[in-house]
């Protein structure tokens, strides 16, 4: 079977992140999602960005992420044969290689300069990277306006990610789940 990996926070997973995954996706038979940040009880940053340790930029726990993303697949019809997640502390890269085999090609998208950052440690470790898309527009979707339009009461902020992921994220009353990581 060709397996592919596609990584990211996904603190919430938004549109853009469906069509990251989507893309890569389409380039193998079993994606596996790495999720970065897995443990938010102890949140560390080898690269010194603040929004990889900040609990408000980090509240959903791995679990939670897990649920959200599968909804997410699950509203689309994916295949569940056709995925997997996985621990992917890019803070901590020879974990990578406990839970990702060297011979699986990794999947990514430029967004800003730590994208790039990520690159040079996947490559360092022995991954073949693949660069989908490279966009730093200030238009792009991002996590951190809807986590901010969630905060202040913008209901547009269901515009941003995909049917399945709203549904979880008021279900799980993502609102209060960010007041509480405020304080």
């Amino acid at each position: 079977m060709d397996f592919a990996c596609i990584h990211g926070r996904f603190q919430p997973f938004h549109n853009e992140h469906l069509e990251y995954l989507m893309m890569a996706k389409s380039k193998c038979e079993h994606i596996i999602i790495g999720i970065t940040q897995p443990d938010i009880n102890s949140l560390s940053s080898i690269y010194g960005i603040r929004k990889r340790v900040s609990s408000i930029d980090n509240p959903l726990t791995y679990n939670q992420r897990v649920e959200m993303i599968t909804r997410v697949l699950d509203y689309f019809k994916v295949d569940k044969n056709s995925y997997s997640f996985i621990m992917f502390d890019i803070d901590d890269p020879e974990k990578i290689k406990e839970n990702l085999n060297l011979s699986c090609k990794c999947y990514t998208t430029i967004r800003e300069e730590w994208n790039n950052k990520k690159i040079q440690t996947l490559m360092s470790l022995g991954y073949q990277v693949e660069v989908l898309k490279e966009d730093y527009s200030p238009t792009r979707i991002t996590s951190t306006n809807i986590r901010e339009k969630v905060l202040n009461g913008d209901e547009s902020w269901k515009d941003d990610v995909p049917k399945g992921c709203s549904d979880y994220l008021e279900e799980i009353d993502f609102v209060s789940v960010l007041n509480k990581n405020l304080s």
